[in-house]
């Protein structure tokens, strides 16, 4: 799979027999996956939104629900002088 994330067999059965994800309740999984889509609902394969955006309405708002706010960084934009 050249320039995946991550191979298949590490999505297919790699995470499925991890403790956290054994021990996940469906109802947690459910809550998760409706409020991911609400943060892709603004969005279709013809949106055309620059990376700003990405990161601000996409990226930032999926790793706050993942729980991980503190490890977004953002970008810092070199001056022109």
């Amino acid at each position: 799979m050249q320039g995946s994330l991550f191979a298949q067999d590490s999505l297919s059965t790699g995470i499925a027999d991890t403790p956290v994800w054994t021990e996940l309740p469906d109802s947690a999984l459910d809550a998760f996956v409706d409020a991911l889509r609400l943060v892709y609902s603004p969005f279709d394969s013809g949106s055309e939104i620059n990376e700003a955006v990405t990161e601000d309405e996409i990226i930032v708002k999926t790793l706050g629900l993942l729980g991980w706010n503190d490890l977004a960084l953002p970008q810092v934009t070199a001056s022109g002088s």
